[in-house]
């Protein structure tokens, strides 16, 4: 027979694998939550998401207000207690005989 050399089969150690790991800690960022309460003046009707308005008027009964309305377009007017437009309730829009 031949003799192994230092690239033979028998030369070889087998050595237990090694295996690192490396975990990296980032935190954990979570959205706040806040509990919004809405007062009498507020305009929510239904479960739509909701907005805010703010009145631009310093002398202003009502400064700030919660309303739902998907057409709103002027957040800065004056609430419908101090002589602002009210609203228009989706599913009662005037243009679609909301009268009902």
């Amino acid at each position: 027979m031949a003799s192994c050399t230092a690239f033979c089969a028998k030369s070889v150690v087998a050595v237990e694998p090694v295996v690192t790991v490396v975990t990296s800690r980032k935190k954990e960022r979570r959205m706040k939550r806040e509990v919004i309460t809405f007062d009498k003046t507020d305009r929510i009707v239904g479960d739509r998401p909701a907005h805010f308005h703010r009145s631009v008027d310093p002398a202003a009964k009502i400064k700030e207000w919660a309303c739902n309305s998907p057409y709103c377009e002027d957040l800065g007017g004056p609430h419908p207690d101090d002589g602002g437009v009210e609203p228009v309730v989706q599913g009662r829009e005037p243009w679609r005989g909301g009268g009902r």
